[in-house]
C-alpha cells in the first residue's frame, strides 16, 4: 500500500477520498487534509502535496510561483448567508446591498429599514446583529467579498475581493465549519458557508436578490441555473484561471431567472508535469491520474 498526499478545502466530501480507497483501489491511502483553500494553495505552491483543491482560481502572482499548474473544475456549488434569529427559520430575503452594509459595519440592527423593507411579513428583533466571517484564508471568503465587491462600490474600494480580507467589523471562525458553530452558538448572529454545511447542520439560510430581481433559495437546481446563465470562457487547463468566474458573469444579468447568484467552480490544481514534486515515482503518478480520471468521471 502506499499513500497520496492530498488538500482539500473543507468544502469537498471526504467521502469522495475514501469511495475510491475502500471501493476501487483498496492498496491506495489518500491523506485527506482539510486545511482550507488557502492552504492549499500554499502547500501547492511548496509542492509538499501531489495536488490541492480550492474555491478561488490562482491569482496571477499564485500562478507565477507555481508555472504549469492546470485547473480542473470539478464541481459548482454557493455561498451562503446563514444567521441565528430566535424564531425565525430559513428563508430571511437579503440584497447584496444589505449584506455588504452589514459586513461594512454600516448595518447594525436586525430590524433596520432596509431589510424590513425586503421582509416585510417578517417581524425583525431589535438585536444588534453579530457579524461572524471567516479567520482564516478561504474560497469561501473568495467567492462571498467578490460578489459583495460586485455590489458595492464602498466595499470594492474599501474591502476588495479575496481569500483573506481586513474584515471591517465582526469575529473570526476558522473554516466553514467554525463559522457554522458560532453562528449557531451566537443568537442574533449572520455568517457565510458553503450550502451543504447549512444543510447538513440545519441552519437557517437566507434568499439572495439576483439581478433579475428575484430572491433565490439556493439549491442544486438554483445553483445549476446559475452555470446555465454564466457567460464563462474557460481557458485550456495551464492557461490562466483568475479572471474565470460564475460570479462576476451573473453580477448585471438581468435575463438570469431561477439564478442563485453567489454561485462558484471549486477546482483541482494539480502540475501539468508531475515529475516537479519531490518523491513522486510512477506509481503514487499513476494512482493520482487514476484517481483524478475517477473524481471527473464516476466519481
Amino acid at each position: 500500500m502506499f499513500e497520496i498526499i492530498m488538500v482539500a478545502s473543507t468544502d469537498w466530501d471526504e467521502g469522495l477520498a475514501i469511495s475510491l480507497g475502500v471501493k476501487i483501489k483498496p492498496n491506495i491511502k489518500i491523506n485527506y487534509q482539510g486545511i482550507r483553500s488557502g492552504g492549499g494553495i500554499q502547500q501547492h505552491i511548496e509542492k509538499t502535496v501531489y495536488f490541492a483543491a480550492s474555491d478561488a482560481p490562482l491569482t496571477e502572482d499564485q500562478a507565477r510561483k507555481a508555472p504549469n499548474t492546470l485547473h480542473i473544475p470539478i464541481t459548482i456549488g454557493g455561498v451562503v448567508p446563514i444567521y441565528n434569529i430566535p424564531g425565525i427559520s430559513k428563508g430571511l430575503k437579503f440584497t447584496g446591498e444589505v449584506l455588504a452594509d452589514i459586513y461594512l459595519g454600516k448595518i447594525t440592527k436586525w430590524n433596520d429599514q432596509k431589510l424590513a423593507a425586503v421582509n416585510p411579513d417578517v417581524s425583525l428583533p431589535d438585536q444588534k446583529i453579530v457579524v461572524v466571517h471567516r479567520s482564516d484564508g478561504s474560497g469561501t471568503t473568495f467567492i462571498w467579498t467578490s460578489y459583495l465587491s460586485n455590489i458595492s462600490l464602498e466595499w470594492r474600494k474599501n474591502v476588495g475581493k479575496g481569500t483573506s480580507v481586513n474584515w471591517p467589523v465582526g469575529i473570526g471562525g476558522k473554516g466553514n465549519d467554525g463559522v457554522a458553530a458560532l453562528v449557531q452558538q451566537t443568537p442574533y448572529s449572520i455568517g457565510y458557508v458553503e450550502f451543504t454545511y447549512a444543510k447538513k447542520n440545519n441552519l437557517a439560510y437566507g434568499y439572495m436578490q439576483n439581478a433579475a430581481g428575484e430572491f433565490i433559495e439556493p439549491s442544486i437546481e438554483s445553483f445549476a441555473k446559475a452555470a446555465d446563465y454564466a457567460v464563462v470562457t474557460l481557458p485550456r487547463g495551464d492557461e490562466n484561471w483568475s479572471k474565470v468566474s460564475i460570479v462576476d458573469s451573473l453580477a448585471g444579468d438581468i435575463q438570469a431567472m431561477g439564478a442563485y447568484p453567489i454561485t462558484s467552480f471549486s477546482y483541482i490544481l494539480v502540475y501539468k508535469e508531475l515529475n516537479v514534486l519531490p518523491n513522486m515515482n510512477e506509481a503514487a503518478a499513476r494512482a493520482l491520474v487514476e484517481f483524478l480520471w475517477w473524481a471527473i468521471h464516476d466519481g
